[in-house]
């Protein structure tokens, strides 16, 4: 790869961030800066993030209530965090398999932007998978951007986009002086929010990238107004057959049906059905409620351990029972549809829950770390951020000593405020209600809590399980006419996009069988009036069959290529006779190229010298004694040419050629 490239950087950059601590997950990472950090102390600066970030929270969780997070828990959560000493919020989006939550949480924070909830403050957003920094919204807007972006590269593109107010800005680099050593130095933080807070070397996204990145966005959750009907599409309704103890899990936090599809789909390639955690009996009829791409996947991932729900062998041996087979008898009755897959689909998410009990993800720090009260939150983390800013924690300590009726620091925000270190691992899926609790623990707790009055779980009818038409795979002729067609459509060029492109391909024949301005001499040993498909001096081309011929000239030997033949037309009408003379050593045939001349003219004069021409008969017509005198003149003056150029290239040379 040549030095300099852009890729190599992009993955330069992306190694770093795995070396750096990369958790093996997809997220997307979000962060909110204040702009008028200046103007606020230390203290006022903490308080009016930690009231941001509870604002924040619950306009996220509200604008996205119904969407289907398909890592599951309370979807991405805001928490405090400090990076080069600036305080900010950051969260995750672990997105996983599901590109469309990606986009989902980006286009929330677009819509929170511009209704004016984020005042004086900015707003990032990058890929781990990019790189650190990498922004999104510049990568996915690459084909439209300034030119400084791609002369300055990914890695010096770091703080560069950002959203405020609901626009997308781009801070430009600094072009005077050396211009080399400008480019390529990578804007800090503080430089960054600087600009931005002045409104110096800042634009707006050109209007072309920003149609491409609303384009992209506009199908998602919360932007444009299409809330209700993307929450809606986005969901499947399925029945499921469970154990009545994970029936009562998955009734009292909903969401835990996602986390046990990411898990399940984390482990089932390599590790085999545990069994062990949670008993399978006494199974009751739910009906689950699952994202999409949930769904496709625990309907159709196969691997070693699990084989297709289709085939033999679908419910692992530690799962069978008495009890199974006859649920299984009854999923398969004609005349319940809906419920062929319930059992299977139970067995999938009971195998989740399980995997996460036995198999919890690595972390680098905390991994055990207990609960704490607000004390030890005050006194020992937050004192820890202040000092991360430059300070010692004084402010904090004399607050809290203080108490609530005599200090004028109120703590409450900060205490409520989740910090990104202790409330944001991966395996923390609830940061808002089970705060400082990983998965594992709350479904431990769940499983074990006895319920309070036990109910009947009723057998789902069809019209409350949906249908799996969206999965099923269409042909090239249906993607084209449902894809392809509307989107010509709607990018608004005259007519309609049928007849656009009839039209297309209609030139294209039009080009490939017409007949050309440019006049031409037919090659070959065979006349014209023995080649096929001729009429009034044009050639009707199949296309197909030209790139079908030309394929197998270029992948054959010389010997090949004399004896290559069509179903339907003969080589030869295509290529000429010196074009299949190539053999090895026709370098040297140059050799005897004037004694070849000198007889070819010596067999012409004496043609011409005959004392008795007499009459001659071409394709049925005679020609009298006057039209071969004047073929012979025009021969004559051809060989008055040939001596001329004294047997060089020519066009008499080439005439010849033909004639061998």
């Amino acid at each position: 790869m040549e030095e300099g490239s852009l890729l190599q950087e992009a993955l330069n950059a992306v190694q770093k961030t795995r070396e750096d601590g990369y958790d093996g997950t997809n997220k997307l990472v979000i962060d909110i800066y204040l702009l008028n950090q200046d103007e606020l102390d230390r203290c006022q600066y903490f308080q009016t993030l930690a009231s941001i970030c509870k604002d924040i929270n619950v306009t996220f969780s509200a604008k996205n209530r119904d969407y289907p997070w398909f890592s599951g828990g309370e979807g991405p959560t805001f928490a405090f965090r400090v990076e080069e000493r600036v305080p900010h919020l950051r969260a995750y989006c672990w997105y996983g398999s599901s590109i469309a939550d990606e986009w989902t949480a980006v286009a929330a924070m677009i819509e929170i932007s511009r209704d004016r909830q984020l005042e004086n403050c900015a707003v990032e957003m990058w890929d781990s998978d990019d790189g650190e920094g990498i922004p999104l919204l510049l990568i996915e807007s690459a084909m439209a951007l300034p030119r400084w972006v791609d002369e300055i590269g990914p890695a010096a593109c770091k703080h560069r986009c950002w959203l405020v107010d609901g626009e997308i800005l781009l801070i430009q680099p600094n072009l005077t002086g050396s211009q080399t050593n400008n480019i390529k130095s990578q804007l800090s933080l503080s430089k960054a929010l600087q600009h931005l807070h002045e409104s110096t070397c800042v634009e707006k996204l050109a209007r072309k990238a920003l149609q491409v990145v609303e384009k992209r966005l506009a199908p998602y959750l919360g932007f444009g107004g299409k809330t209700t009907a993307t929450t809606t599409s986005e969901n499947h309704r399925s029945a499921v057959l469970l154990p009545r103890q994970v029936a009562y899990l998955l009734e009292n936090i909903p969401s835990m049906c996602q986390c046990a599809v990411a898990s399940f789909e984390q482990n089932s390639y390599l590790r085999k059905p545990p069994g062990d955690q949670i008993e399978f009996h006494d199974l009751v009829w739910t009906t689950q409620r699952m994202g999409k791409t949930s769904y496709a996947i625990l309907r159709n991932l196969t691997s070693q351990h699990w084989p297709s729900l289709e085939g033999e062998g679908s419910i692992p041996a530690v799962y069978k029972s008495v009890e199974v087979n006859r649920m299984k008898r009854m999923c398969q009755m004609e005349s319940t549809p809906h419920l062929k897959y319930a059992l299977q689909l139970g067995i999938r998410i009971t195998a989740g829950l399980e995997y996460m009990i036995n198999f919890s993800p690595k972390q680098k720090t905390h991994d055990n770390t207990p609960s704490f009260g607000a004390e030890e939150l005050i006194l020992k983390y937050w004192t820890s951020l202040d000092v991360a800013c430059g300070g010692d924690g004084a402010w904090l300590r004399d607050a809290w000593l203080a108490g609530p009726n005599n200090s004028p620091v109120n703590l409450s925000n900060l205490i409520a405020c989740p910090i990104e270190s202790i409330d944001l691992k991966p395996s923390y899926r609830f940061p808002k209600t089970h705060r400082q609790k990983d998965v594992k623990k709350i479904v431990k707790e769940n499983l074990r809590k006895k319920q309070r009055k036990e109910h009947d779980f009723i057998v789902p009818s069809s019209d409350e399980v949906d249908d799996e038409s969206w999965m099923q795979i269409k042909s090239i002729e249906e993607n084209y006419d449902d894809t392809i067609l509307p989107r010509l459509d709607e990018e608004g060029t005259p007519g309609n996009a049928e007849e656009q492109v009839d039209e297309l391909l209609g030139n294209f024949k039009s080009f490939v069988s017409g007949k050309s301005d440019i006049e031409g001499i037919a090659s070959g040993t065979k006349e014209p009036s023995t080649m096929k498909d001729i009429d009034d001096g044009s050639l009707d081309i199949d296309p197909k069959l030209v790139l079908s011929l030309l394929h197998k000239v270029l992948n054959s030997t010389p010997e090949e290529i004399q004896n290559l033949t069509t179903e339907d037309d003969d080589i030869e009408l295509y290529f000429g006779k010196d074009d299949s003379s190539l053999e090895d050593g026709s370098e040297n045939d140059d050799i005897d190229e004037p004694n070849k001349m000198k007889a070819l003219m010596e067999a012409m004069d004496l043609e011409l010298n005959l004392e008795s021409i007499g009459k001659d008969i071409v394709d049925g017509d005679e020609v009298c004694d006057e039209k071969l005198v004047e073929e012979a003149g025009v021969i004559s003056n051809l060989l008055e040419s040939l001596e001329a150029s004294e047997g060089a290239a020519g066009p008499v040379r080439n005439i010849i050629g033909e004639m061998k």
